[in-house]
């Protein structure tokens, strides 16, 4: 079950290239880089990296990314979700390098600062 996650960044013309990769369960090598300013992770067959999880269908994390790098949006009811091993709040701003735990998977996100556009 989940709780309506709403996203209301607009694509940065300057935001990073925003990289998840799984680091645990069926999924573990896998490596995806996010191409839009709204990445859904969870059990539902529209999210844009689908984890196999005994939690159940659903929507766990969005991940937005904007010119300042990445934020996580906690979607799930259950109390499953941390960033660096601690409770991940409604909503929270993301470090290149961070790890998340998402529906007894972990992710690991990382980015390079955007490139600077020339005046």
């Amino acid at each position: 079950m989940s709780v309506p996650c709403v996203c209301t960044g607009n694509p940065a013309v300057n935001a990073p290239a925003v990289t998840v990769e799984v680091l645990t369960g069926l999924h573990r090598g896998q490596s995806v880089t996010i191409d839009k300013p709204r990445f859904k992770i969870g059990a539902s067959a529209d999210s844009d990296l689908r984890l196999a999880s005994h939690f159940g269908p659903g929507l766990y994390v969005t991940i937005s990314v904007d010119a300042d790098g990445a934020e996580i949006h906690d979607c799930s009811l259950l109390p499953a979700t941390r960033v660096n091993t601690a409770r991940a709040g409604r909503r929270q701003r993301l470090q290149s390098g961070d790890m998340i735990e998402v529906a007894s998977t972990l992710l690991r996100v990382t980015w390079s600062p955007a490139p600077q556009q020339l005046s």
